[in-house]
């Protein structure tokens, strides 16, 4: 999925957090929302999510695992499993 901006927000968020708790991050944007795959068992759809990191450090993402949801109702889980940076 296209969703990596926002794994990686999420899981150096939680990194972080057993060394120094970091300042949050700020959402911007939704872009690029797009369907990839239609199933009836499993669907699949690409974003870019874009977030603003007012921390001094860059961040760093190797896994990701997390459920996704939208206006409180389940949407999927998201795995990422590629190293990010975020500046």
């Amino acid at each position: 999925m296209r969703m990596r901006h926002v794994l990686i927000v999420l899981l150096a968020t939680a990194w972080l957090f057993s060394c120094k708790a970091p300042k949050d991050l700020v959402y911007k944007d939704v872009q690029n929302f797009h369907l990839e795959k239609l199933g009836l068992k499993n669907s699949s759809i690409g974003l870019d999510v874009k977030f603003y990191n007012p921390n001094k450090y860059p961040l760093q993402l190797k896994y990701a695992d997390l459920d996704m949801y939208i206006n409180d109702r389940y949407a999927g889980k998201v795995l990422v499993d590629t190293f990010y940076i975020v500046p």
